[in-house]
């Protein structure tokens, strides 16, 4: 039964990849036809010898560059950014590009068709108001204007565009309503060791409070660099762990970690990359969890997953901390992204551990 089992399993992944490949073959006939150049897309002809063929995914339309070059307009601006070999977008990480790409999406249906030169002042604070932060919805308002600089300053050095150069320095003169303080109240070690004791006796899992500690006591190191993310195949970041299209990157493993509890990696400061160090010897929370784990199961990456074995995705690990934290009697506004806030603070090392 199990060996029928795997071969309808073996048969229905044949007929997914023959779909995609036809799929694939029909996208680029049609941008073929169309004269549209798609950047990084290669597929191979059908093989007649029974071998797996690749392919790398298509990119989405929108992001699709332009035939010709830039055309003056806000559209054309932001598939230059997009696609452009020296644009800083090549440079985010998987999870900011796609948050780029949603809130340029949006700006493309707004004013996509809307010439750079022609734009004023006065039409930037209208969409502004109407648009970006209507319903008091001040972050994202300030979000899009983010956007709109960095296009502007893309356009500027990069392109050597004169619009968008008056542009930036048209915003450069903008001011804009700062969003009402969120009250958020900082993670302190009592919230840590909490969240730490109830993750690992109560539900039982230990990678939540080890990821917990090393925020806690590090918090240079973002959720990314700590648990690490799932980006598509394509992704330039080499990985040894892959989960169906998608690879882990980023986060720690134990083979960053030497004899003497010294962590090295390289950290994004700003959008740069430091090489840096963490002395896991001066941080207690972290040599409690450590010291649960045996030395045989020190290997690959430092934070697991417990129902799948594999590192944890974002969002997934995001939902579980919160529960952890409601369990432990953390407040509700106590964010995990308010640890990085405790960076100067001096209980971050707090207490020196001791390691076995």
């Amino acid at each position: 039964m199990s060996d029928n089992h795997t071969l309808k399993a073996i048969e229905e992944e044949e007929a997914r990849l023959r779909e995609r490949l036809e799929k694939l073959a029909a996208f680029k006939k049609l941008a073929q036809e169309l004269n549209i150049s798609l950047p990084g897309v290669s597929v191979a002809a059908p093989s007649t010898t029974g071998a797996p063929v690749q392919a790398r995914a298509p990119a989405l339309p929108w992001q699709v560059a332009p035939s010709q070059s830039y055309d003056g307009t806000f559209g054309g601006l932001i598939d230059s950014y997009l696609t452009h070999k020296d644009s800083s977008y090549r440079k985010l990480k998987h999870t900011v590009q796609k948050h780029y790409e949603r809130s340029f999406r949006r700006m493309k249906n707004e004013i996509g068709s809307d010439v750079v030169s022609e734009f004023t002042a006065q039409r930037i604070q209208s969409i502004y108001d109407s648009s970006w932060a209507a319903g008091g919805k001040i972050a994202m308002g300030h979000d899009m204007i983010a956007k709109l600089r960095l296009l502007c300053t893309f356009g500027s050095t990069v392109l050597n565009d004169d619009a968008s150069s008056r542009l930036s320095a048209i915003m450069g003169n903008m001011r804009f309503a700062k969003a009402a303080s969120s009250g958020s109240q900082r993670l302190t070690i009592d919230h840590a060791r909490a969240i730490k004791a109830t993750a690992r006796e109560h539900f039982g899992w230990d990678s939540i409070a080890l990821a917990q500690a090393i925020q806690f006591h590090f918090p240079k190191l973002r959720q990314s660099d700590v648990i690490g993310e799932w980006v598509p195949l394509s992704d330039p970041t080499p990985s040894d762990i892959v989960r169906g299209n998608e690879k882990w990157v980023r986060g720690l493993r134990w083979s960053e970690v030497d004899e003497n509890l010294i962590l090295r990696r390289k950290v994004t400061v700003g959008r740069d990359q430091r090489d840096m160090e963490f002395n896991l010897k001066r941080a207690g929370l972290v040599a409690e969890e450590i010291n649960r784990v045996p030395l045989s199961r020190r290997v690959g990456p430092m934070i697991v997953c417990e129902f799948s074995g594999l590192p944890w995705s974002g969002n997934e690990y995001r939902r579980k901390w919160r529960k952890v934290a409601d369990k432990a009697g953390v407040p509700k506004d106590v964010k995990n992204a308010e640890i990085r806030k405790s960076a100067d603070s001096s209980e971050s090392d707090e207490v020196e551990g001791t390691f076995e």
